[in-house]
């Protein structure tokens, strides 16, 4: 019996493990057990070199264009493993890797992004992003050897995520011209063959100019221009509703002040 796409989602608070679901999806055009298992072998096969090359990138972090080192290691990787290498490619620290199979096929994209955070390095993963873009573009690479299928996959080194816009740049320079699809992976938690269901975040970022005359903002805050133009948070507004309002900040859940447990405060 096939099985419920939905409940291959895994969302943050869900208990306990799943069991393997792909022992319960149907064998058709799409689902080959065959493919994966070999993929899966493969990367299996490169586990060690993998691990290895991710806790290189994460131990030397790297700001938003100026990911050198990733950009080295990733591309000496790639090209030991027999892909067409371009080296900065469109921008300074930006390479793509490619492989060929036979005539005609689709083409599959695969990004690994590369930049850390500033003061906490790759908080946010980065390493296993990039060496994961690595991990499948090694085993389409196999597949397409393996099974002898005609097609093409492209794996982009994307530079700048963390605010730099990267990947933007490198669409308007063409770099994504040509492909099929484009994937990538984001680590998260959650069970084996299970998609991680939370919310996403974006950035949008906005000019406001007031107009008016100015108030002090603890001594009468409401006679401000900015009592009427502050939408921003709840907070801003109350503490510019009236003059017996003051909320410079709040806690929702309490929190520790020296020794002190604090319960629910505003």
């Amino acid at each position: 019996m096939a099985q419920n796409a939905a409940d291959l989602f895994w969302q943050p608070g869900d208990k306990g493990a799943y069991p393997d679901r792909a022992d319960h999806i149907e064998q058709g055009a799409i689902y080959k057990p065959e493919y994966l298992e070999y993929i899966s072998s493969t990367i299996a096969t490169l586990d060690k070199e993998l691990f290895e090359l991710s806790q290189d990138i994460h131990d030397h972090p790297e700001l938003r264009f100026e990911e050198r080192h990733a950009h080295d290691v990733l591309t000496g990787f790639v090209e030991k493993q027999g892909f067409n290498v371009t080296r900065h490619h469109l921008l300074e620290t930006a390479w793509v890797a490619t492989y060929t199979h036979g005539n005609g096929g689709r083409t599959l994209g695969v990004n690994s992004e590369m930049d850390a955070l500033p003061g906490i390095g790759h908080a946010c993963g980065h390493n296993l992003i990039a060496t994961a873009g690595v991990a499948v573009a090694c085993a389409v690479k196999a597949a397409l050897q393996r099974f002898d299928i005609s097609g093409r996959v492209v794996l982009l080194g994307t530079p700048a995520e963390e605010g730099g816009g990267g990947k933007l740049i490198l669409l308007d320079k063409g770099a994504y011209e040509g492909m099929d699809a484009c994937v990538m992976c984001h680590p998260a938690p959650g069970p084996p063959h299970s998609l991680s269901l939370s919310s996403c975040l974006a950035l949008q970022r906005i000019t406001v100019e007031y107009r008016g005359h100015t108030a002090h903002a603890a001594l009468s805050p409401w006679d401000s221009v900015a009592r009427e133009a502050s939408w921003n948070s709840d907070s801003t507004r109350l503490a510019r509703r009236v003059p017996e309002t003051r909320l410079s900040s709040w806690s929702r859940r309490g929190g520790r002040v020296g020794a002190r447990e604090l319960d629910d405060v505003i």
